[in-house]
């Protein structure tokens, strides 16, 4: 038996292998068994970890901005238009 997977999903292939079996079964003493199960658990993982790291750097980029702000405030600085802080956040922004 052979089976042409190009241009299908490996769910296509599965459903059309139980089609086929069902079909024409195997002879007497051989049996089937679908294994890859362990390809589903590492895509979960995968995307279970991409998924924390994302929330982790929003949750960092929000305390960081947070933080840029807070000390905005607390240096007094009202205007935050002026060239004395336009020139402090070019420079931070250069280095």
């Amino acid at each position: 038996m052979s089976f042409s997977m190009a241009g299908h999903s490996p769910v296509e292939a599965v459903f059309d292998l139980n089609d086929t079996l069902a079909e024409r079964p195997l002879p007497e003493g051989y049996t089937d068994e679908l294994a890859g199960e362990g390809e589903w658990k590492i895509t979960v993982d995968v995307f279970r970890d991409l998924g924390l790291a994302f929330a982790a750097a929003l949750v960092m980029i929000y305390v960081l901005l947070a933080r840029h702000r807070i000390a905005d405030r607390t240096a007094g600085d009202d205007d935050s238009h002026s060239a004395d802080n336009y020139r402090h956040h070019a420079g931070f922004l250069a280095a």
